[in-house]
């Protein structure tokens, strides 16, 4: 089993949401699923922050592709408004 898809495991805590409070309070030395958990959190922390970087880097470049939002002064069918 990799990491990522211990997540689907804690689908019980999703659907009983009186178990929430008991699984917040278990600490992660006691819970293999929650050290899991933690370590998921790390990495998708760490790629989050990666391609905040790397979008940042890019618009001090220049090169800052379009987006789906009309820019200002500009309608959503492109026209001049």
């Amino acid at each position: 089993m990799d990491k990522t898809s211990i997540a689907s495991t804690l689908q019980v805590v999703d659907f009983f949401p009186f178990l929430r409070p008991l699984y917040r309070i278990i600490p992660p030395r006691l819970s293999l699923f929650k050290k899991r958990l933690q370590d998921i959190t790390k990495i998708e922390d760490r790629l989050f922050l990666k391609l905040m970087d790397d979008a940042k880097e890019k618009i001090r470049q220049g090169k800052v592709y379009p987006s789906k939002v009309p820019p200002e002064g500009f309608d959503a069918a492109g026209a001049i408004g």
